[in-house]
This record gives structure tokens, sequence and C-alpha cells, in this order.
């Protein structure tokens, strides 16, 4: 997938905020390898939706669902609709 450069800038500044325990294995992959997930609601709140989110540091349960707080994973999919 092509980023434009003022997104690849983006994508850095909030990876320079963050510590991945995947070493950033989504924007190493170009977006390819990353988990399914949905925005949900007018929020922007981030529900994770692939099969292994229990082991996720970033998967915060919430009644049958798991929401994602890592600020990549939302910008991604608000950015690119992945």
């Amino acid at each position: 997938m092509k980023i434009t450069p003022e997104q690849e800038m983006q994508v850095k500044a909030i990876i320079a905020t963050m510590n991945c325990p995947k070493e950033y294995q989504c924007y190493r992959s170009n977006f390819q390898i990353i988990g399914s997930a949905r925005l949900v609601g007018d929020a922007g709140v981030v529900e994770c939706i692939a099969e292994r989110v229990s082991t996720c540091r970033y998967g915060l349960p919430f009644g049958s669902s798991v929401f994602c707080s890592c600020r990549l994973r939302k910008y991604i999919i608000e950015t690119f609709g992945r």
C-alpha cells in the first residue's frame, strides 16, 4: 500500500510515542500483516475482531468485545480503512 509523505510522518510520530511488543509488524509489513478490527460508532472506538486479541497488550476487554487502545492501529483504520 502506498502512503503519502505526510502519512509517513504521522505514522513515525505515533511510533515515536509508543512501545510495540510486536515491533511494529503492521508498519514494517506495509500494513499487510494487521489484526482485523472495525470502527464502532462516531466516537472512533476500535473494536478488535482478530482471533488472538486476548494476548495483545493493547486489547481492552469490555463485555463480549475487545477494544483496541493502540494509537497506531486507530490511525491505520481511520486513515486507510484497514
